[in-house]
């Protein structure tokens, strides 16, 4: 019996185990996939509003980019929000257009500071890069700042339900065909004994009965 409960517990762990590992596999390749989106979006608006600015359409007259950041973060499940922010630390468009107007976090403009070409601000479990924005002549016009949700640890593993259950399943299926299978067996042993005891029954039966019939003789 303790044989078949460390096989059964054995059988239950290996199958959550399987079931984490290709979870995780699943969840980092979805991660890795919205990650590329994310990139490519992001990319695309830089190109977009930096061909504008290069035929002579500065950003505060630009009025397509507030359709064009809405537009981004509605096919981007990953992208929390973005924004165009001026070179001097000012929300010019926004996919929250309740920012419009507003000054830019102190910690966005330490970063454009620092490194006015590109800059990233984490907080909060979200990531904030800003990319410069430049006109024809090469000169910063003001900043692209998409800001994504932190990635999850890697200790961050949810084991999704069904698996569990499968798992609980497949542990006490073993359990109770071990057991049908051990009655059967028993069960087998004790017919074959009965059969055994009758087979001897009758041969003795029948040497009585030859004895007794050369008595008579």
């Amino acid at each position: 019996m303790t044989d078949r409960i460390f096989i059964a517990l054995t059988l239950f762990m290996s199958i959550l185990l399987m079931g984490i590992l290709g979870g995780t596999v699943n969840a980092v390749a979805l991660q890795r996939a919205e990650e590329q989106r994310l990139q490519a979006v992001t990319a695309d608006l830089r190109a977009r509003l930096e061909i504008d600015l290069r035929v002579g359409l500065s950003l505060t007259d630009n009025e397509r980019a507030q359709t064009m950041l809405e537009n981004a973060v509605a096919q981007t499940a990953l992208l929390e929000s973005v924004e165009i922010d001026s070179a001097e630390g000012k929300v010019l468009y926004s996919s929250d257009r309740g920012l419009q107007g507003q000054a830019v976090p102190a910690s966005w403009r330490d970063a454009m500071r620092a490194n006015a070409a590109g800059w990233r601000v984490s907080s909060k479990g979200e990531h904030s890069i800003g990319t410069a924005l430049r006109d024809a002549a090469g000169q910063i016009a003001g900043y692209l700042v998409s800001t994504h949700q932190a990635d999850q640890g890697e200790d961050a593993v949810t084991l999704p339900m069904p698996v569990f259950w499968i798992a609980l399943a497949a542990a006490l299926l073993y359990l109770v065909a071990s057991r049908l299978t051990e009655r059967l067996q028993n069960d087998s042993q004790d017919a074959t004994s009965v059969i055994e005891e009758a087979r001897s029954e009758l041969e003795r039966v029948n040497r009585e009965a030859n004895r007794i019939a050369g008595l008579e003789t």
